[in-house]
């Protein structure tokens, strides 16, 4: 199999930059169908659920990869993400403190 950033490139050489966006969006909003419907437990078999909630995240992991490697967003996405991983850890520690 090819390694995981040439499968990319060449997803959006072939499928262009739009139709993948389009599809990042796509992918995005099926989990969070999946998501409402953990809320609302449509679900009386968990390990179904387990299933369908994978296969969306997987989905949608793959396409932002894709968005991120487009744009040539992988060390801004980095510095985000412990930017905000930051934010989350403080905010948990004030929620923790006012208790």
């Amino acid at each position: 199999m090819m390694n995981t950033k040439e499968l990319y490139k060449l997803a959006i050489k072939t499928f262009g930059k739009d139709a993948q966006i389009l599809m990042a969006i796509e992918e995005m909003a099926e989990l969070m169908v999946e998501l409402s419907h953990l809320i609302r437990k449509k679900y009386d078999n968990f390990g179904v659920f387990q299933g369908k909630l994978s296969e969306e995240i997987a989905d949608v992991q793959i396409m932002t990869e894709q968005i991120i490697e487009m744009h040539k967003l992988g060390s801004l996405v980095i510095k985000a993400k412990e930017s905000k991983l930051k934010m989350l850890e403080e905010r948990i520690n004030e929620y923790n403190d006012d208790e």
